[in-house]
């Protein structure tokens, strides 16, 4: 959504501060994702840092529009990420560039949850 919005928005702020940076949380997972570098018609990509409690499952069924270029670089905890339909364990440092053609899950441990950059392009 963010996306689609920004879309209409033909100026930048160059800086933002990281008080001025929107969080967003999903009260029925847990599911934190703060917009550090929201959307603009003018630049390419998208910076998120997102972070999700122990024992959760989020599904996403179809991406935005197809092909969407994800750069994910998990920061802490342990995330199982399947995307059209290969599914690959992230351990902290490990970074999962993909495209997306369909449906992808985020899936964190009993134990552990998960925090992690995603670059959308």
């Amino acid at each position: 959504m963010s996306r689609l919005i920004a879309s209409v928005e033909s100026e930048f702020t160059s800086l933002i501060a990281q008080h001025d940076q929107t969080i967003w949380t999903d009260p029925e997972t847990g599911f934190i994702r703060r917009s550090i570098s929201p959307p603009a018609q003018t630049l390419a990509g998208e910076v998120l840092k997102c972070g999700i409690p122990p024992a959760q499952t989020i599904e996403y069924k179809m991406p935005p529009y197809p092909g969407l270029e994800h750069h994910l670089i998990l920061l802490s905890g342990f995330l199982t990420l399947t995307v059209d339909g290969n599914t690959h364990d992230l351990r902290p440092g490990d970074c999962l560039r993909y495209q997306l053609f369909s449906g992808s899950t985020f899936r964190t441990s009993d134990h552990s949850g998960a925090e992690y950059i995603l670059c959308i392009l």
